[in-house]
């Protein structure tokens, strides 16, 4: 053993980090995933009773709407949006992001010691 860090240690912490990384991710994704379906019952239970709510003229229906103001066209929300919960929009972003940055660490690591004297 010595007292100070090899190239190897650092491959290997780093390798042991994405793992460790790649398991929390899982559970996040199976969390919200849970969380999304509760969600989705909620928001059905709260449409029936919604419509139950509206009033009813002899010729008319009248409910109340709400609405949201727009969003700016902003390409990473637009491509989030694609997405219907919030696990997949997890899923979808470490599956880009996690090999994104498992490869800049590739290179630098690997461009560092071999260039390395």
């Amino acid at each position: 053993p010595v007292a100070y860090t090899k190239a190897v240690d650092l491959w290997t912490g780093v390798c042991i980090f994405f793992v460790f990384f790649a398991l929390l991710e899982y559970t996040a994704v199976n969390v919200a995933a849970r969380s999304d379906a509760k969600r989705l019952n909620a928001a059905e239970e709260k449409k029936s009773s919604a419509e139950e709510n509206c009033d009813r003229d002899s010729d008319s229906v009248y409910c109340e709407i709400k609405l949201h103001p727009r969003r700016k066209n902003n390409f990473l929300l637009k491509w989030l949006a694609r997405f219907p919960s919030i696990a997949k929009k997890i899923d979808v972003i470490s599956r880009v992001l996690l090999p994104i940055v498992f490869g800049s660490f590739n290179m630098m690591y690997w461009c560092y010691y071999l260039t390395k004297s």
